[in-house]
This record gives structure tokens, C-alpha cells and sequence, in this order.
């Protein structure tokens, strides 16, 4: 199916609406992919192409044009039980996921429908890991015309000065969410998408 065909199908789902809400539910979605990516990285080993296009999934300027993005995104839908190994989206398992994260009955409804509407758009490509790029590309861009991209900064491992490291971003990060004295702690992960 074409980009354009694409697109098409998605037209119904758009809402003009940037919601604090709907942002942080999908926040929490791209962190839980993002521990389930670490997962996938154990045991398919990809390199940093690969790395840098789920970093930067929600960069609009990002074409997520490398196949093994897509193996690696398969990897992470069938863990999470979002998809089966077939490629058919499991309402029920993707509905309890997106209400965990905080999504409403609205929002894990919108949600689940784009996951539908994105796994028909694909659903004659054969190749599983061409048919995960496409259909993330398609929630990807759903979540774009919906206004719902969690808005982040990726800490590099040192600022454009070479002064901070990493660990001293996170917390000034989680200082500015949470307060000096209510910092979270943060778990010992190699990497955070959100």
C-alpha cells in the first residue's frame, strides 16, 4: 500500500488536540519500548544505526528507512504481546498496555484503533520485518497528525562543551520533573526513551 493510501487511512484518527495527558501516556510508551529495545539489543546485537533511529523515533526528520529497525521493532511488539508472530495486533493485550501506561478508555481506544489501522495498511507485505518498519512508521505518523509526540531531549554522553556526562543530565533532568528532594532514582539501564 502506497504512503499516500496510508495517510488516507488515518484521516479519520486526526484530532487537533495536544493534550498534557495523551503526551505523557506516550511517553510512557516509549519508555517501556525502550526497555524492551534493551531486551531485543541482548539478543540480536544491532548496531548504532539501529540505535539512533529509536532514539530519535519521535524526530519527525527521522525516515526510519533501515530494515533491521524493523526486526528489531518486531522483536519488541511480540515480546510486549502487542502482535502476534503473524503480525495481527492483539487488542486485548495492546488495551490492558496502553491503560498500565495511563491511557483512558478515549486515548487506549484512539491507540488501538491507529495499531489496527496501520497492521490493515501493512498487512500484504510478507517480509515481518519490512511489515514492523511500516507499521511503526504508520503509528509513528499517526501519532504526529494527532499531536500526541512525546517531546524529549536524548542526553549525549557529553554536552557541546564536554562538561557533563550523562548521569549528571538524568539528574538534572529529574530534578526539574520531580525537585531536588524528590528525585527519582534511576534504575541502572543503559539507555531511556523518553
Amino acid at each position: 500500500m502506497g504512503t499516500n493510501a496510508m495517510f488516507l487511512l488515518l484521516f479519520p484518527l486526526v484530532i487537533s488536540t495536544s493534550a498534557d495527558h495523551e503526551i505523557a501516556v506516550m511517553r510512557s510508551v516509549t519508555a517501556s519500548v525502550g526497555d524492551v529495545v534493551l531486551e531485543c539489543q541482548n539478543e540480536m546485537h544491532f548496531d548504532n544505526v539501529v540505535i539512533h533511529d529509536l532514539v530519535n523515533i519521535w524526530t519527525e526528520s527521522n525516515e526510519l528507512l533501515n530494515p533491521e529497525t524493523g526486526c528489531v521493532m518486531l522483536c519488541v511488539l511480540v515480546k510486549m504481546e502487542l502482535v502476534d508472530h503473524g503480525g495481527k495486533v492483539q487488542k486485548a493485550e495492546s488495551d490492558a498496555f496502553l491503560r498500565a501506561m495511563g491511557a483512558d478508555d478515549r486515548i487506549a481506544g484512539k491507540l488501538v484503533e491507529l495499531f489496527e489501522l496501520c497492521q490493515r495498511a501493512t498487512s500484504r507485505i510478507k517480509d515481518m520485518c519490512e511489515f514492523a518498519l511500516q507499521m511503526t512508521k504508520c503509528f509513528r505518523y499517526g501519532i504526529f497528525e494527532l499531536r500526541w509526540v512525546p517531546h524529549y531531549t536524548v542526553p549525549n554522553a557529553t554536552d557541546t562543551m564536554g562538561k557533563r556526562n550523562t548521569e549528571q543530565m538524568w539528574e538534572e533532568r529529574d530534578v526539574r520533573r520531580h525537585g531536588r528532594n524528590n528525585r527519582r532514582r534511576r534504575t541502572n539501564k543503559k539507555s531511556r526513551f523518553y
